[in-house]
């Protein structure tokens, strides 16, 4: 890997901060001038080449650290924004820093990133050959970096000032601005960078329409900005957009985020949910997360027998609210499309258990209900029964009701079914409960905690703060988020969250100590790989021959279920003919050593003729398993939650094509 590749390492500090803020929850109060203001510098955006389709900037990189610092997150922080790229060589970035630039990581953002920083680049994923913009605190700054960095003079350009760096990185001096660029610039980003630093005319990124239209569409100007364009078609990209600008701030109580981003194909049925059901919510709940759904559609499917096929209990389930061809008895046309579904915790058990209350708006409600209760009476008699062990007498499951002021609670108990198919005792409280208020349906798992959100309903208990709650949910006036109407909405609160997984981390520690372990979870993560890509065929001895193998049989889930039938006999494998005396072990062999190829090739006699086929699969290796360690994970989401007040999300409806959405983290004095 060359000096740049790992120099970028280093600048992924900066752009880490930037990925950060958008999706983590993670601060708390600190001394408001911890994060400095930038001060008025002149437009990057008109030295950036206009090829640029990514652009990363972000201003007192050195403040965000004090107040990552004062947070107590700051080493975790470090330890997300180390680690390695998949197929990394190298070492973590702060040593490269250390071994390029002479300096460690905290010297490198006191001295050249920490004020202002950017990096440039072609593509998204050739960032490895980008561009490293920085602000120096002053012009004299530059002379002791040179010195530091056995800088040699190369032809000025204008008023530029040009070198190679010792480890033969490029670099350019304006004043205070500096433009580091990698060995031999193989695509001319950094010579361009430079012309234009100098003064000379042409095309850069502040000119391009397309970039325009979405900083014009920005609330106001951003500290922190992050510029990405994408082939239409790229899995990757977000909501589907080919290109996004992506604004942050981060204040002494918040750090805002806004996202204007161009889709590539116009989003149809867009419809608007409730906002305003969040302050209504019980002041307990953990988390809310609103959406829609076409459900009608699915009652089609469902009605035209798409999901009638073998026992599933959820086939069983859709198919009984839906009827073909829509109907009048079809109960799941009539839901929706908004939903919301609201998270709790269990209040006696240990660990934790969250709760879930789904809430959707009806027509014909009270058919819905008695429908409910036909098939979640069913399901829950089901699962008694499948909990039955040998000579246990098997219990009846019946539906009951209770008041809850004027509606009427509908519950059916399955915790101790669940406890026992699975293990954990702390599932026997659970109860599946179901009520029609207000013109919703709503379906949980904890009677308690519908009781909660139907008196908060009411004003009868404590609810969250509906004005703290939703103004980050509000429109900002005067900008592109005063949309139609507010789409998926996302409500967290991080402490309440935190402490919910603690729970479970101790139980964990407690009871499946093994668990903690990196290696288990790898093994685990294998089986269940394999599992979901295996060939599911049952493979027997040709008595004919001992290097042919019989397919006996073809399981439901198999990729192979069109394609092979019972009967076949298998001749040849992954285009090599079977040469062992265990055919059988020799496919399922071959099989596993796929590696990435999505098709495996087998030959078969079929009522005797010889026929080629290809089975379409998944890769074998597709999932890197190394560093899997989902217990790490959580300790870290822990440590960036655990003293947050609220986590919004808010996507807003509008035109067809764009993306339009905001993150707020807000966060309190609570340790």
């Amino acid at each position: 890997m060359d000096h740049w590749t790992r120099l970028s390492q280093l600048r992924s500090a900066c752009t880490a901060f930037v990925v950060l803020t958008l999706g983590t929850a993670s601060l708390s109060k600190a001394q408001p001038e911890s994060v400095r203001p930038a001060e008025p510098a002149a437009d990057w955006l008109k030295i950036v080449p206009g090829e640029a389709h990514f652009y990363a900037e972000m201003s007192d990189l050195a403040g965000v650290r004090s107040l990552f610092r004062n947070l107590g997150i700051w080493e975790t922080v470090r330890e997300l924004s180390e680690a390695p790229s998949k197929g990394a060589t190298t070492q973590p970035w702060h040593r490269m820093a250390e071994q390029l630039l002479g300096m460690d990581a905290d010297a490198a953002i006191d001295q050249v990133l920490g004020r202002r920083s950017a990096l440039i680049a072609t593509e998204p994923q050739e960032w490895q050959n980008g561009v490293l913009l920085a602000e120096l605190a002053s012009a004299n700054d530059v002379g002791p970096l040179l010195k530091r960095w056995k800088a040699k003079s190369m032809p000025d350009e204008g008023l530029v000032k040009r070198y190679t760096l010792a480890g033969g990185l490029l670099l350019a001096v304006l004043d205070r601005t500096i433009a580091l660029g990698p060995t031999d610039d193989p695509e001319g980003l950094w010579a361009r960078t430079v012309l234009l630093l100098s003064g000379r005319r042409g095309p850069n990124l502040s000119g391009r329409s397309e970039f325009a239209a979405l900083k014009a569409r920005m609330s106001t100007n951003y500290p922190a900005l992050l510029y990405v364009t994408w082939p239409e078609g790229t899995p990757y990209a977000l909501a589907g957009c080919t290109r996004l600008l992506v604004g942050v701030s981060v204040t002494g109580s918040q750090i805002a985020c806004e996202m204007q981003g161009q889709r590539a194909a116009p989003v149809t049925n867009d419809s608007t949910c409730d906002v305003s059901l969040l302050g209504s919510l019980p002041a307990d709940t953990i988390a809310v997360l609103a959406d829609t759904f076409d459900f009608a559609t699915l009652g089609k499917e469902a009605g035209a027998g798409r999901f009638n096929e073998g026992a599933s209990l959820l086939a069983f389930s859709i198919g009984a609210f839906s009827a073909p061809d829509g109907a009048p008895s079809d109960l799941i046309a009539r839901m929706g499309p908004p939903f919301t579904v609201v998270v709790g915790a269990s209040r006696s058990s240990s660990p934790i258990v969250p709760t879930f209350t789904v809430i959707c708006p009806v027509k014909e409600g009270d058919q819905h209900v008695k429908q409910l209760d036909t098939v979640l009476g069913f399901l829950a008699q089901v699962l008694a029964a499948s909990a039955v062990t040998a000579g246990e007498e098997l219990r009846e499951v019946k539906v009951g009701t209770h008041p809850v002021g004027d509606v009427s609670l509908h519950r059916v108990e399955v915790g101790p079914a669940l406890a026992k198919r699975t293990g954990l005792d702390a599932l026997k409280e659970t109860e599946l409960c179901w009520c029609l208020a207000g013109g919703r349906l709503m379906l949980g798992t904890s009677p308690s905690q519908m009781e909660e959100i139907l008196r908060a309903s009411q004003n009868k208990t404590k609810r969250i703060d509906g004005v703290t709650a939703l103004r980050p949910l509000l429109p900002a006036n005067g900008s592109e988020l005063d949309g139609s109407g507010t789409g998926q909405w996302v409500y967290v609160r991080g402490a309440q969250a935190a402490k919910m997984l603690e729970s479970w981390l101790l139980h964990v520690a407690k009871d499946h100590p093994m668990m903690l372990q990196e290696s288990w979870w790898r093994r685990w993560a294998e089986q269940r790989l394999e599992q979901y890509t295996r060939l599911g065929v049952v493979l027997e001895q040709d008595p004919t021959s001992a290097v042919r193998t019989v397919v006996r049989e073809v399981e439901p889930d198999s990729p192979a279920m069109d394609y092979l039938k019972p009967g076949d006999i298998i001749l040849a494998a992954a285009g090599r003919s079977l040469t062992t005396t265990r055919p059988a072990q020799e496919v399922a062999r071959r099989y596993r050593e796929r590696g990435m190829s999505r098709r495996f090739e087998v030959r078969v006699l079929r009522g005797g003729e010889t026929r080629d086929i290809q089975i379409p699969v998944q890769p074998a290796n597709a999932l890197e398993l190394e560093g899997f360690d989902p217990i790490e994970a959580i300790r870290r989401i822990i440590t960036l939650t655990r003293r947050v007040d609220a986590l919004t999300v808010q996507r807003f409806t509008g035109k067809a094509d764009r993306l339009t959405a905001r993150v707020t983290i807000r966060w309190s004095d609570a340790k």
